[in-house]
């Protein structure tokens, strides 16, 4: 859907409240067919309004404008489950930082952007019912919440408060290791400013509910808040629980992914738990993912961090090795 202004004026402050859903249909019950793949949502602000109007660049003289969704009870754009599971779609939300100076287009900086809503791109499941084996799990969409890059000594502020979830739909006997994630990663990034991150945000990867099987490799979530030319701080609150583990495999368990802060120039202040666990598996003959990553990074680093880690290996026959803690 495009929502659009009939002039062609420079975009003011957009503020959204209802409910977004592009989740794809799944297979029948029978356990043979396919999920549906769902489709991409964007909502993105631009501040001279070239995004909407690209034969009407807007004046030189608009600040940055606010983007806003509020009172939603979710955005979805999730896969559809089947014997092979459909893939979850990209989530982005982006105040573009762009203006028309009368010759071409110049780089100053997003607005706020402030997303109070429940976000889900998880990739569709494979039922018990099927029958057509081994059977993968789709993938989980990319989801992003940004201020675009600033020039200018400005802050800006990037806030998210709800759930967040671009887990990997479950697989079920796969025959092979896939060594690899199929969880979406979530960013939340902001170019001289602030981020504030707080919710559950959950990039799991695909466990598989077979007598054997492999688990999925978790995720990548982190935030970022880095300085711009000219300006002189930047800083990160991260009150968000970050869960980015390995999936469950009777034969192997997938690795956990990575959470945390990585920017240029920032303060990190991190009160939730981080969390990049490796995979369980069957506690008699199977192995244990490897944890994954947890870090606090960054040139000029001033951090504080008042939450919990745990990149531990998952549980198995063999168990797990032990992650890498980098948080400070």
């Amino acid at each position: 859907m495009l929502f659009r202004s009939p002039d062609p004026v420079a975009a003011g402050p957009v503020e959204l409240s209802g409910n977004l859903y592009s989740y794809a249909g799944s297979a029948p019950a029978s356990g043979t067919g396919s999920g549906g793949m769902s489709g991409a949502i964007t909502i993105s602000l631009d501040a001279s309004s070239e995004i909407f109007f690209p034969a009407f660049p807007g004046p030189t003289s608009i600040p940055p404008v606010k983007l806003g969704l509020y009172g939603y009870s979710q955005i979805l754009a999730e896969g559809g489950d089947g014997n092979t599971g459909g893939n979850g779609a990209a989530i982005t939300i982006d105040d573009i930082g762009r203006r028309w100076d009368g010759a071409a287009y110049q780089d100053v900086g997003g607005g706020d952007v402030n997303v109070a809503v429940a976000i889900s791109s998880q990739g569709g499941s494979v039922p018990p019912s099927s029958v057509m084996l081994p059977a993968l799990g789709g993938s989980g969409g990319a989801v992003a919440v940004t201020s675009s890059s600033d020039n200018v000594d400005r802050a800006h502020v990037v806030t998210s408060t709800g759930n967040i979830d671009s887990s990997g739909g479950n697989s079920r006997e796969l025959a092979t290791d896939p060594n690899v994630s199929n969880a979406g990663a979530i960013i939340s990034i902001v170019y001289f400013g602030v981020v504030n991150i707080d919710g559950i945000l959950t990039a799991n990867g695909s466990s598989d509910t077979g007598i054997t099987g492999y688990g999925y490799d978790g995720g990548d979530i982190r935030s970022g808040a880095f300085i711009g030319f000219g300006s002189s701080s930047a800083t990160v609150t991260l009150d968000a629980d970050m869960n980015a583990d390995g999936g469950f495999g009777a034969t192997t368990g997938g690795d956990g992914g990575s959470v945390g802060a990585s920017a240029l120039g920032l303060i990190v202040v991190s009160n939730g738990a981080l969390n990049a666990r490796g995979g369980n598996s069957n506690v008699n003959v199977g192995t244990g993912g490897t944890g994954g990553t947890a870090f606090h990074s960054g040139l000029g680093l001033d951090c504080t961090n008042n939450g919990t880690v745990d990149v531990s290996g998952g549980s198995g026959n063999t168990p797990g090795t032990t992650g890498t803690d980098s948080t400070c």
